[in-house]
């Protein structure tokens, strides 16, 4: 029998698990095929589930007790881990790969297949636009924030550097 390492959480998803996140509270998001998002305490039981009506490819933690997912529709939501309200706060016209808290902004990016990277501003009405659309060179595969910048990567091997103070300006490499 092969060794187990770490310990499972109790009601996994039913279907491929997207993408797993930490919160700064330990508190694990894990986002599925299965049209759930749930979250975790730090033991591994569960703290709730929340259905939406597409899978769901990613999901980020703007705090404890908030979160930002997309999905396969194109859809971006926050979630309220609390009341387990799904928000819809925008649409891509393909799926949303990635997703990202950028904190200095108080903005969520998300990159898509619809070769865009979008930034949100969850306080702004519900399907108001994005803040800002920026084209992709290619299909959105990985999407990444740093205190100074956002890297999008995409198909094509393509990798593009934002500055978080000029998000719609490719950095030009040193």
């Amino acid at each position: 029998m092969a060794q187990q390492l770490g310990t499972a959480v109790t009601q996994p998803p039913t279907d491929g698990i997207t993408r797993i996140r930490w919160s700064s509270a330990g508190r694990l998001l894990a986002t599925s095929w299965d049209q759930t998002v749930r979250f975790y305490n730090y033991d591994g039981t569960p703290q709730a589930v929340v259905r939406v009506d597409a899978p769901v490819l990613d999901g980020c933690y703007q705090d404890d007790t908030t979160a930002f997912v997309g999905q396969l529709d194109g859809t971006v939501s926050r979630l309220d881990v609390n009341t387990l309200q799904h928000i819809p706060i925008g649409t891509h016209t393909d799926g949303v790969k990635c997703t990202e808290w950028i904190e200095s902004k108080g903005l969520v990016a998300s990159a898509s297949w619809d070769c865009s990277l979008c930034y949100w501003d969850p306080r702004s009405p519900a399907h108001s636009g994005p803040v800002l659309q920026v084209p992709l060179p290619g299909k959105a595969y990985s999407l990444a924030v740093t205190n100074s910048h956002v890297i999008a990567a995409t198909s094509g091997r393509h990798v593009h550097i934002y500055n978080v103070n000029r998000l719609d300006a490719l950095e030009q490499p040193p």
